[in-house]
């Protein structure tokens, strides 16, 4: 979104009529760091007024939620021949790759030893999956998920892949 890439493809995809489908995962966060920590905030829904795009924004990690919405944005891409933007707002709860020197707005410590959520509301994507899935699968995959992630974090790092 910073370097071009985005508004460039948007334009192009606008141009040509091309039938495809642009989706965003907002998640807040930018390389290491929250959005407003890196940059200023980018309206997506203003480029595509811009460029007479279709807009769509989602919120929150269910996904199940999406599934009606991105159904409708697929036929009126194929309908239309035009491209159409979905921002999706999500939320991410911990760093994906370890602490990072200078970002001190996550303060978050993942412990798996308390299971796999970490926060009991909407924002926590395992939570949502969990009310999805009966307590017998969530349980089992949840299992599943956490033994192999201690695997990983026992073995030699050469073999991690």
């Amino acid at each position: 979104m910073e370097e071009g890439t985005f508004y460039e493809s948007l334009l192009i995809a606008r141009s040509q009529r091309l039938a495809c489908l642009f989706i965003i995962e907002n998640n807040n966060h930018s390389l290491a760091s929250t959005i407003i920590e890196r940059r200023c905030m980018i309206a997506v829904e203003h480029f595509c007024q811009a460029l007479q795009v279709p807009y769509v924004q989602l919120s929150g990690n269910d996904v199940f939620d999406y599934v009606d919405e991105l159904q409708r944005c697929r036929s009126s891409v194929v309908r239309d021949a035009t491209p159409v933007c979905v921002e999706a707002d999500l939320m991410i709860l911990n760093r994906h790759a370890g602490p990072t020197p200078g970002w001190p707005a996550d303060p978050m410590k993942v412990d798996y030893g308390k299971g796999l959520i970490l926060r009991e509301d909407r924002y926590d994507p395992v939570f949502v999956l969990r009310q999805h899935l009966s307590p017998d699968v969530y349980e089992s995959l949840s299992n599943e998920v956490l033994k192999r992630a201690l695997e990983r974090m026992t073995c030699p790092p050469i073999w991690r892949q």
